[in-house]
């Protein structure tokens, strides 16, 4: 007979068929008239080497006493030593004369037939249970929640039959429930299986095994379903899991509501529960202690799991594309704590340009370029990324980022020449319109337009008063806030400055109100400040340069909006750029560009019953435009139009300047650009820039010396091409999705990873401010990691099956796989 170990069987599953009394009953065990034998007839057993099995009709309690020795081969025993153990153990038969205690009292036979797995030892003049005898050292958490019937006889007559009951069924007493899953119902299952294959009514003891094995696990795995599934739910939606009161003491029981301030997650698996989520609600009500996995610990294992199963597929996806960009931008958390988010960009097996957030670093070095890279590079590795396949790296333009000798984009180029820089576009354009604040009119302006805003964004009183003009004098209008024109936000700046003229009207009306003060509404100081700012505003060069200014500012507005969409390549990039370039090239025509804004600026004056006017000017002065004209129109065009025409032109070719860059040289594989360069001039030189490109790249070519023929039959392809010439990098490379062109694939993808902007790190920080807010700042970093994963990834199906399989890596008081 095969030595198949007993070990296959202690982690069982509970049937539906409760293991009664009379599944015993069915396979008696042979009874005695004969004591059992004595010590001498077999050799004690004192050690592992010199253990040997009992002869025929032992006393169980040889086995008892020598406890240490039996468990430490238990597991090791065959099938025929297993049975042997079993069949042979002494069973007194009912003439038995059992000896009294001082009571009076002695052990009953019938006890042996109610119970059929009791067993009586005269050496101790007690009862054991046999299967936990037998099998309990396999189940050490259980186990020592035991003592009689286990490790020491059970010898008290007077309540015998009540506590065998216990033993048997729980602390409910209830025959029809087992569920508790305590030591004998454990055992017992497995004295069951091993009856049942001995009388031949089930599989082989192989089969058996294993058919316990997987439907144990499967039971297991079918538990921590509905837990994973809550999670995920609060993971996606962005929900605090943990609450004031989450220990066990404070859950509720059936039917019962919350007394306590418990948190989401606890609440939600109730109610699943009560929708009748029997699987969850049984574990809820029988799990074994310590093995409950709603607890803290489990919650940061579970959603550290989860994390992982979305980063394992974003990573397998980067590394089928082999090259990735770097995108990373660094922010503080609700505790302060410096955090830098990492985003990775590539082109995916579909060649649709991606940018996925893969993790929040803590930088626990600093902010320094040194303590970024550090970090980044150890990241990197950890989701074993080869940092030799980056292609690009983009960042802000925070000296630790750029700086040329120690910032973090310096140190992976002196690691990796082939990881391009490039700033950041939307941080480049957010900077060029900062630097239209160097013209003083401009200046002012938005100092005054902050100052309005914060007077009545921090009153709700002062709020309520504007509101009521805005609905007297332009009902029609959608929004009644004023907005900060924010420095930092890209878009706020603009919007700012379009809600404050929109609204300029009903804000005259309303601080005149306030500064009157006619009903006494209002505390001196609130008609004072009014009454100031009523003065700043009211002036027709404010109104010029409002009109002027927002004008300028909403020609840079669909770029900045276009500029943070993440299928955007360099070629995008670039034709945005360019346009607004064009656009802004309005020296030419500056004269019908300022009398629109001037007109617009006079309509507003109207309204408002202010005059036409200039500053007061005098020959000799610093601080003042003294700049001579013929007309009032005449001064503003000189002293606001044309610098600030000027300042955004030579702001934005100073600031997107890249021609230097050598991912510009390869531009001209675009069919678009590439055919308008052809047919234009004739001229062949845009082979001989992509040459240049590829030469940097050369080791990245599949096969570099076939690379001219390649743009010979590119440029024919698409000169002889019947259909719409793709625009930009992505669109090419679907249309190109058949065999061929190799050399200018790899070429399209390089282009296609170099990064444009960083605009997704921003919007990780959207959910980071969300998810660690003031209430949650106490968070670790792998739960924050898992939670920001759930909540950005919305997109990506988690396969709860591979969350188990990582939960079930590590040491379970319960089996997963």
């Amino acid at each position: 007979m095969s030595q198949t170990k007993i070990k296959f069987y202690f982690e069982t599953k509970h049937q539906d068929n409760n293991y009664s009394l009379d599944n015993f009953k069915s396979k008696p065990m042979e009874v005695s008239s004969q004591p059992p034998l004595s010590l001498s007839n077999f050799s004690k057993i004192t050690c592992c080497e010199s253990f040997s099995l009992p002869s025929n009709n032992y006393d169980i309690g040889y086995l008892v006493s020598n406890y240490t020795s039996y468990s430490s081969i238990a597991k090791t025993l065959s099938n025929s030593e297993l049975q042997h153990l079993v069949k042979d153990v002494f069973v007194p038969c009912k003439t038995f004369s059992f000896p009294k205690n001082l009571n009076g009292r002695s052990f009953q036979f019938m006890w042996i037939e109610k119970f059929p797995w009791l067993t009586y030892s005269e050496i101790f003049d007690g009862a054991f249970c046999l299967p936990c005898v037998l099998f309990g050292c396999n189940f050490p958490s259980e186990c020592s929640l035991v003592e009689r019937l286990f490790c020491k006889p059970f010898d008290r007559w007077n309540d015998a039959s009540c506590y065998f009951q216990k033993h048997a069924f729980g602390k409910n007493n209830n025959k029809s429930v087992c569920r508790n899953k305590g030591l004998h119902v454990k055992t017992a299952e497995v004295l069951f299986s091993l009856l049942s294959i001995w009388s031949s009514k089930t599989e082989s003891i192989d089969i058996t095994s294993q058919k316990i094995v997987q439907s144990q696990v499967s039971k297991n795995r079918q538990l921590l379903q509905p837990i994973i599934e809550t999670i995920i739910l609060c993971g996606r939606l962005g929900l605090s899991l943990r609450g004031h009161r989450d220990d066990s003491e404070f859950h509720p029981e059936n039917s019962e509501s919350f007394n306590h301030t418990v948190g989401n997650f606890i609440k939600l698996l109730h109610f699943r529960v009560k929708a009748g989520d029997k699987v969850l609600e049984d574990h809820l009500k029988y799990h074994q202690q310590n093995a409950s996995f709603i607890s803290k610990t489990s919650q940061n294992q579970l959603i550290r799991c989860c994390g992982e199963v979305i980063t394992d597929t974003i990573i397998g996806e980067i590394k089928s594309s082999k090259y990735f960009s770097i995108i990373a931008d660094e922010a503080s958390d609700s505790s302060n704590k410096e955090q830098l988010s990492l985003v990775i960009r590539f082109v995916d097996s579909k060649f649709n340009i991606r940018e996925e957030f893969i993790s929040f670093l803590h930088c626990t070095n600093g902010v320094t370029g040194q303590g970024l890279f550090d970090i980044l590079l150890k990241s990197i590795s950890d989701f074993s990324l080869d940092i030799m396949n980056c292609r690009g790296q983009s960042y802000d333009g925070a000296g630790a980022m750029v700086g040329h000798t120690k910032g973090l984009s310096s140190r992976i180029l002196i690691l990796n020449e082939k990881a391009t820089f490039v700033h950041c576009y939307s941080h480049r354009l957010n900077l060029v319109i900062c630097g239209l604040c160097n013209v003083q009119y401009v200046k002012n302006l938005l100092a005054y337009v902050k100052e309005v805003s914060y007077f009545f964004n921090l009153s709700p009183t002062r709020q309520q008063k504007l509101e009521e003009h805005i609905e007297c004098t332009v009902p029609i209008a959608v929004k009644k806030k004023l907005k900060d024109v924010c420095r930092t936000r890209w878009v706020e700046k603009v919007n700012g400055l379009d809600t404050f003229q929109e609204l300029f009207i009903p804000l005259v009306s309303c601080l005149e109100e306030m500064s009157l003060n006619a009903n006494k509404s209002f505390n001196h100081s609130t008609a004072s400040s009014a009454s100031s700012l009523l003065k700043l505003i009211t002036g027709f060069d404010f109104i010029v340069a409002m009109c002027t200014t927002r004008n300028v500012f909403d020609l840079t507005l669909p770029i900045t909006r276009m500029l943070q969409s993440k299928s955007n390549d360099i070629y995008d990039g670039l034709n945005l750029i360019q346009a607004l370039k064009d656009v802004i090239s309005l020296r030419n025509i500056v004269d019908q560009h300022h009398k629109m804004c001037y007109e617009q600026a006079l309509k507003i004056a109207q309204s408002i019953n202010v005059a036409e006017a200039k500053p007061i000017t005098s020959f000799i002065s610093k601080n003042r435009d003294n700049t001579p004209s013929e007309s009032i129109s005449d001064y503003f065009r000189l002293v606001i139009t044309i610098p600030l025409l000027d300042h955004l032109s030579v702001e934005l070719d100073t600031r997107f300047d890249d021609t230097t860059l050598k991912c510009y040289k390869a531009l001209a594989l675009v069919p678009t650009k590439m055919i308008s360069v052809v047919q234009c001039s004739h001229d062949t030189s845009w082979k001989d820039s992509i040459i240049s490109f590829s030469d940097f790249y050369a080791t990245d070519l599949p096969n570099p010396l076939a690379l001219s023929g390649e743009l010979d039959l590119w440029e024919a392809f698409w000169l002889n091409f019947e259909g719409d010439v793709p625009p930009n990098i992505s669109e090419t490379l679907k249309a190109i999705n058949f065999p061929g062109f190799e050399n200018i694939k790899v070429c399209l993808k390089l282009l296609a990873t170099f990064p444009l902007t960083s605009c997704e790190c921003e919007r990780t920080f959207s959910s980071l401010r969300r998810l660690k807010n003031y209430m949650r700042s106490t968070m670790v970093q792998d739960r924050l990691n898992g939670l920001a994963l759930m909540n950005i990834h919305s997109e990506i199906v988690i396969n709860i099956n591979k969350v188990i399989d990582k939960f079930a890596t590590n040491n379970r008081r319960l089996t997963f796989k």
